[in-house]
């Protein structure tokens, strides 16, 4: 009924038909009245159950209705939902099962929202929760409205030098606040910059976020390269341990050239290859 592919009298018809398949130890799942009366597809109802599945980990979370979903990556899930104690809308970023038995990728999922909480910026995504509800842990944060700039890179556009500028400068104003926080952002990117429909600019994605002066995570994480090839910065690919906010100068700029030219600064035919190529 929610997805509209069914009316309520629709569903009430086939509840109630069930109710008296019932009675006469005929179990038939509604799902399946729903079908033979061709009112949905099976497809449509593999669709709803895998929807369902998706979904399941954020409903183990108090506070929140799940609304739906509305991307995944390698790392998590993100959802939009209503958090009930103040009727808005927020996003929540849900980190897999599979991963919350590895104290490395817990350990980073809550670095991005501590890390994000240290800031308060009109273009910067907002933090707002953080914790663990029934083996989940989740973030929440400001619902963006909108899509992210890479939506549009991808669909071909190549931004007039106004337009691509407007962008650079409203992150670079983001920046500049997480760089006088003392942090590091490190993963610059279109994915990672949400357009508004007003057309503001937010920087998103904590993940790979740092203090700069946390001296003990730059040791660990020294001779690693962590980034995202097109727009690393080459102290990043080397692994270096002093790492500043030039950076995500760098990545920012990579970011400019792409929206200005439509295609990456570098490309190749592996990530190492391409890496190579910022050096």
């Amino acid at each position: 009924m929610e997805k509209n592919l069914a009316t309520s009298e629709e569903v009430e018809e086939c509840l109630a038909e069930q109710k008296q398949l019932a009675a006469n130890n005929r179990q038939t799942a509604l799902s399946d009245l729903l079908v033979e009366k061709g009112i949905v597809t099976r497809r449509q109802i593999d669709r709803i159950i895998k929807s369902m599945e998706e979904i399941r980990p954020a409903q183990q979370i108090p506070g929140y209705q799940i609304l739906e979903k509305l991307g995944s990556g390698a790392m998590a899930t993100v959802f939009k939902a209503k958090q009930l104690s103040l009727d808005r809308l927020v996003a929540i970023k849900v980190l897999p099962k599979r991963f919350s038995e590895n104290p490395e990728y817990v350990e980073r999922f809550y670095r991005e929202g501590k890390a994000a909480a240290k800031l308060n910026h009109p273009n910067i995504v907002q933090a707002i929760d953080v914790g663990e509800a029934n083996g989940y842990h989740y973030f929440v944060m400001e619902y963006v409205e909108g899509h992210t700039l890479y939506d549009e890179l991808i669909a071909g556009k190549v931004f007039s030098e106004s337009e691509a500028l407007d962008i650079a400068i409203q992150i670079t104003r983001a920046l500049v606040h997480a760089h006088e926080n003392g942090l590091i952002h490190r993963d610059v990117k279109p994915k990672n910059i949400m357009i508004t429909k007003d057309g503001v600019a937010k920087l998103a994605d904590m993940g790979l976020a740092r203090m700069a002066a946390d001296e003990q995570t730059a040791q660990a994480e020294a001779g690693k390269a962590y980034g995202t090839p097109y727009y690393i910065s080459p102290e990043q690919i080397r692994g270096e341990v002093d790492i500043d906010f030039r950076a995500d100068i760098y990545s920012l700029g990579a970011t400019l050239y792409h929206m200005v030219t439509g295609r990456v600064p570098f490309d190749g035919p592996t990530p190492v290859a391409v890496m190579n190529k910022h050096l």
